[in-house]
């Protein structure tokens, strides 16, 4: 069990930086100018990760608890997912939101 919760947790870390870079393609797909495409292609993960921080670090002082942490996280990811199948890459977002959705399940089937 112990090794199924290791190899879960490295999932659910790949899961939070690609959800940064797709929140960083997308900003910086939808920039008007140089200087907005940046402006959005950082201020999104940026953005992402304060929210992270405050309400879904393992040692936030705000941590959610369950099962406010995983309506957090699922709705994150599903919010990342749209964006990025709104991008022209369906298959990848599905596969992304799949894995998103196993993972959490597992997660909570293991009470991490």
């Amino acid at each position: 069990m112990t090794i199924l919760k290791v190899i879960n947790q490295v999932v659910a870390f790949s899961l939070e930086l690609c959800m940064l870079y797709m929140l960083g393609n997308w900003g910086y797909q939808q920039g008007k100018g140089t200087g907005w495409k940046y402006a959005m292609a950082i201020g999104l993960p940026v953005l992402a990760m304060v929210l992270w921080g405050y309400f879904a670090a393992p040692k936030s002082e705000h941590r959610l608890v369950f099962p406010y942490l995983t309506v957090f996280k699922v709705v994150l990811f599903s919010l990342t997912s749209f964006l990025w199948y709104k991008l022209d890459h369906q298959v990848s977002a599905i596969i992304f939101l799949s894995i998103v959705l196993l993972s959490e399940f597992t997660a909570v089937v293991l009470k991490q």
